[in-house]
Formats: C-alpha cells, sequence, structure tokens
C-alpha cells in the first residue's frame, strides 16, 4: 500500500527523469484510456525503479503485456475520435466513410 504523497513525490520524480508525466483520467476526453496506456508504455524503463524507491508495486510482465494489446486496440478508436473532433473543418461527411474503414475494415 503506498500513500497519495509518496505516488505523487514518485510521479515528479518520474517527470524528473523522463520529462514525461503519467497522463490522468479526464472524464471528458473520449479516448483517454488511450492515452493514459500510451504515455506508461512509453515511460515503462523509467518506472521499475521510481515505483520501487516509494514502495509502489509495478506491473507484472503479464500486465505491460496486456496493456500494450489494449493500446493496440484503442488506437484506432483514438484516430477515429481525433479525426472527427475538428473544431475548424466539417467532419460530417466522414463519420459513415470511418466506421466502415476505420471501425469495421473490410476484409
Amino acid at each position: 500500500m503506498h500513500s497519495s504523497i509518496s505516488a505523487k513525490q514518485a510521479g515528479q520524480e518520474l517527470k524528473e527523469i523522463a520529462g514525461k508525466s503519467v497522463k490522468s483520467h479526464c472524464p471528458t476526453r473520449f479516448s483517454i484510456k488511450f492515452f493514459i496506456a500510451e504515455r506508461l508504455l512509453q515511460l515503462k524503463e523509467y518506472l521499475p525503479q521510481i515505483l520501487h524507491a516509494h514502495r509502489i508495486d509495478n506491473l507484472t510482465i503479464d500486465q505491460w503485456s496486456l496493456l500494450d494489446e489494449c493500446r493496440n486496440l484503442l488506437k484506432p478508436f483514438a484516430d477515429y475520435t481525433e479525426m472527427l473532433a475538428k473544431e475548424t473543418e466539417p467532419t460530417i461527411s466522414l463519420v459513415i466513410p470511418s466506421i466502415h474503414t476505420r471501425v469495421f475494415p473490410i476484409r
């Protein structure tokens, strides 16, 4: 078990060492789970040392593998969301083609 203070300190150390921090959950960003998984995988080499120093458990090899698979599964949805979420150009005409080519590709 770890305290929130220790977790916060670990996050600060991670940012100092890796130059990036773990993304936080944001309920209004549809692709946030993808971005969290992506960032954790980017920081994978830095996490064991920092987590160990703060007595926070690291992910197992199987959990890292599962996280990688989840990221790969979520990527097309994140791309689709980004493509259709543009504020400065119309995207309504892209909805149906995107569903057919990105979400349900023709085999």
